[in-house]
């Protein structure tokens, strides 16, 4: 019975492993910076992209991102972001809605992007709408006063505020998958303004056990504990 309980503890303890891994790649230019948090499991990908870059016009607002993988074809399955109106003296407002992110390939790299090259077929929102801005640095109320009209009151808006989260569905890809050749761009114009990423940011590459591992991984230490209590019992 013993070896029957153990067996089954070191089994559970198994498929406790590492469900998901999250890859932080970030990026600091002269006069942009942001953050893409890749996560992998399963099946899945999700990508959180973070735009810090202090926004003055539209050159600022975070519009794609070129990325290749170690494995694995994903497909867009999801998009969420706060959407946020800037007027004409710079005070906020925010609309109802999602981000409208298109997907694909360019040829050499997998594009996530509101402003498209002519190898992706732009979203229903296609620019110049729903860049990723960056924090305004006007006084409080009025926080994008002192940005130009491309983005007070201007045809770049609604923006998303500050951080979109991006879901995929993606056979092949696992929690070993991994992102190379991250590449950010800003800007209304596709190829205006880009920077390479740094992978392996604060975080980069943690390894995040997911409810239900950690649940498995509590199941299989208490059988572990019951059998060794069975087997000093017996003796």
């Amino acid at each position: 019975m013993y070896g029957l309980i153990r067996t089954l503890g070191v089994l559970i303890l198994g498929l406790a492993g590492t469900s998901s891994a999250s890859q932080i790649v970030d990026v600091s230019s002269v006069d942009h910076s942001g953050s893409a948090t890749f996560t992998f499991g399963a099946g899945t990908m999700t990508i959180v992209l973070n735009n810090t870059t202090l926004a003055h016009d539209d050159t600022d607002l975070m519009t794609y991102l070129k990325f290749n993988l170690s494995n694995g074809t994903p497909t867009l399955s999801s998009q969420a972001g706060q959407l946020m109106s800037v007027d004409g003296t710079g005070a906020l407002s925010f609309p109802a809605g999602i981000p409208v992110w298109a997907f694909g390939s360019d040829g050499g790299h997998f594009l996530l992007c509101e402003i498209c090259n002519g190898s992706v077929t732009p979203g229903a929102a296609a620019g110049p709408e729903e860049g990723i801005i960056g924090p305004g640095n006007g006084p409080a109320g009025t926080p994008y006063s002192t940005a130009n009209g491309s983005i007070k009151n201007g045809s770049h808006s609604p923006f998303v505020n500050g951080t979109a989260t991006f879901t995929f569905t993606a056979p092949g890809i696992t929690a070993g998958t991994s992102a190379s050749n991250v590449v950010f761009g800003w800007s209304s114009t596709y190829g205006t303004v880009e920077a390479s990423g740094t992978p392996g940011g604060s975080g980069g590459g943690a390894e995040t056990p997911e409810p239900g591992s950690l649940f498995l991984l509590g199941g299989g230490l208490l059988a572990l504990g019951v059998g060794g209590r069975k087997r000093l019992a017996s003796k």
